[in-house]
């Protein structure tokens, strides 16, 4: 027979470790009927025990101090940690099904494949599949490990909690004693959670708490309309200011238009009277420079440069004529000679004249005198030649004199007439600078207007800010009031819950007093009964009965008498905990058979006891697989003539 769950039956047929723990490319065939797996300690028993759970289940990796000793963390690979996989093979209701997991964490997943009809199982196939099974059916049914670790009193609880859950629950989920002490603890906590609280005060601190809200939107509402107001005044003041200021600005405009036609005129009047002066400075100078010239004109009754012209051409004009007394005296040598050369004719003529030597000196004198006279006649030219040429020289000197003085008297004239007209146009600019400065601007000057209303309209401003800002605190303390009311209307509604809770705490303690009552009534005599036909069975009718009181205490009946689970040694209390584990399969699984994981059940077991668990269970189940460090189970099967699968680890 299998192992079945909601009325489907299932038979572990191999195990395929692609990598998990110690184990890497590790294939195991199971048998129907018993399996042994034997290995020694550090084999790797409880790594294809947790695969097993694995593959059925999954391995999660928890969070926190408590990940680094985690099964996870535990059976990670230790080559290749990244490859965290394998497969497993099961039969349920005669089809063949292959689990492939992955179990690495970033790239975890699980498929269901239906061999014989080679597809992929669906989620909803999938959880049909496996429905009615979890992990906590798993480690309280199917999977049976040892007690031996704990004391008696430590195994007399245990056996106590579980037959006690089983009736709650039906599963172990649930520890019937921890419960009780967890409502009681609750109920403790509730009530002191609101010690000291009481539901009149809470309520008077609300209606408080509602009127100065109440008060607080009457202010809020009052503050509104002040800022309203305000910003309509604002906004009037603003419209004002915006006018005032484009007109200001056409005015600022036409100011600056006309101080910039008084600068330029004043500019041109400065340049005007510079130039004046300057002129003033020339004529001046001027004059000093015609006055020196004229001062050398003093002994010249010249003024004009024409009449020095006239006397430059009338020098020209006259001709260097030797003196008179030269001509005289070279006419009267001339004559005499004259008279000479007639004498001295006549004389040759008339011998009774003077003798030659007398005509010759005479002659001689003569000849003399008229080159005395011929050289002062020539000289006298020359000297008068000279005269008129240093004459002319010196007119022409005069006549530049003369000119420059004309020249600087033109001059002056010119200036006079420049300064003249400089002054009248000096004049001129000096009249428009006046009118000018008495024509006023056609615009209004409004910068005390606008200096005025930028005050008010601060002012709006500053109160506008004042009143947003205690508007902006009022809403503050009524968004804090409103938070605190919500905490106050949840502390009252706390403690209505909490009161609630309390209640339902004791309704539940005395619900939970009732199910235990109703798990003797009811679940426990049918636990009562299925577990005493496995113990009478295992132990070949040397226990009967096993009896769970009011208290959920445990007995069992012998032939002579009955006894209590304090007075029985650690191999009886394992048969009792095997009996109440496949009671309990039986009860929650019905008619299904089921596969049974033990691992190292037996530790507690005397050999005569393990050889009749060994028969017992090869013959009512229809696959065992067995763990052990120990040849023992093996050595009886072979004893009692048991077939099995034997699979080592080495």
């Amino acid at each position: 027979m299998a192992f079945g769950y909601g009325g489907k039956k299932l038979i572990i047929k191999e195990i395929n470790i692609t990598n998990f723990g110690k184990f890497k490319d590790k294939t195991i065939n199971f048998e129907k009927g018993m399996n042994i797996i034997y290995g020694e300690n550090e084999a790797g028993k409880t790594t294809i025990h947790t695969f097993i759970r694995g593959m059925l289940f999954g391995i999660e990796k928890t969070r926190g101090r408590s990940s680094d000793n985690d099964a996870y963390t535990k059976y990670e690979p230790w080559d290749n940690p990244a490859v965290y996989a394998g497969s497993m093979i099961i039969e349920s209701k005669g089809v063949n099904y292959r689990i492939e997991r992955n179990f690495n964490k970033d790239y975890k997943s699980v498929d269901v494949i239906n061999i014989d009809e080679g597809r992929t199982l669906s989620t909803d196939e999938i959880n049909a599949l496996f429905e009615g099974f979890d992990e906590n059916c798993y480690y309280n049914t199917i999977s049976v490990s040892q007690l031996g670790g704990a004391t008696d009193k430590e195994l007399e609880l245990i056996l106590k909690n579980y037959a006690a859950n089983l009736g709650a629950t039906k599963t172990t989920e649930l520890d019937v004693k921890a419960a009780m002490e967890k409502l009681n603890n609750k109920k403790k906590e509730i009530r002191n959670s609101y010690a000291g609280e009481s539901e009149v005060a809470l309520k008077s601190n609300l209606k408080t708490m509602s009127e100065e809200m109440d008060a607080l939107l009457v202010e809020e509402n009052n503050v509104e309309k002040n800022i309203s107001r305000n910003k309509d005044r604002l906004y009037v003041a603003n419209d004002k200011y915006n006018r005032l200021k484009s007109a200001q600005s056409e005015y600022d405009e036409n100011a600056l238009v006309k101080k910039g036609q008084l600068d330029v005129l004043k500019s041109q009047h400065d340049t005007m009277q510079m130039e004046i002066d300057n002129l003033r400075n020339e004529k001046e100078e001027l004059k000093e420079k015609r006055y020196a010239l004229m001062d050398k004109l003093e002994d010249v009754d010249v003024r004009d440069p024409e009449e020095v012209d006239e006397l430059i051409a009338r020098i020209k004009k006259q001709k260097a004529l030797p003196s008179l007394f030269g001509i005289f005296l070279m006419m009267v040598s001339l004559v005499g000679g004259i008279i000479f050369f007639v004498s001295y004719a006549i004389d040759f003529v008339l011998p009774y004249l003077p003798d030659f030597e007398t005509y010759l000196l005479c002659g001689g004198v003569c000849g003399g005198v008229f080159v005395f006279s011929l050289g002062l006649c020539i000289g006298s030219i020359i000297k008068k030649g000279r005269y008129k040429k240093k004459e002319i020289t010196r007119l022409n000197g005069l006549r530049e004199t003369v000119s420059e003085i004309s020249n600087l008297k033109k001059a002056i004239d010119e200036n006079d007439e420049r300064m003249q007209k400089m002054s009248k146009r000096l004049f001129d600019v000096n009249k428009d600078i006046n009118e000018q400065d008495e024509n006023k601007l056609e615009t209004v000057d409004n910068a005390k207007d606008i200096e005025q209303l930028a005050r008010e309209m601060d002012d709006l401003k500053e109160l506008i800010s004042k009143d947003e800002w205690n508007l902006e605190h009022n809403r503050e303390k009524y968004e804090q009031l409103s938070a605190d009311k919500s905490l106050l209307l949840e502390r009252l509604d706390r403690l209505k819950v909490n009161t609630l809770e309390a209640d339902a705490a004791d309704l539940a303690l005395k619900t939970i007093e009732d199910i235990a009552k109703e798990v003797r009534d009811n679940f426990g005599n049918k636990l009562n009964e299925e577990a005493s036909r496995y113990m009478s069975s295992i132990t070949e009718g040397k226990y009967d009965k096993i009896v769970i009181d009011d208290k959920l205490n445990i007995s069992i009946n012998s032939p002579n008498r009955l006894l209590k689970s304090s007075h029985l040694s650690k191999g009886t209390l394992e048969q009792i905990y095997l009996s109440l584990r496949l009671a309990a399969a039986d009860i929650l699984f019905g008619d299904d058979t089921k596969p049974i994981l033990m691992d190292d059940a037996f530790a507690m077991y005397d050999n005569k006891r393990m050889g009749r668990a060994l028969e017992f269970l090869n013959e009512n189940l229809d696959q065992v697989i067995i763990f052990s460090c120990h040849t023992r189970e093996k050595v009886m099967a072979d004893k009692l003539g048991l077939e099995y699968n034997l699979i080592k680890l080495g």
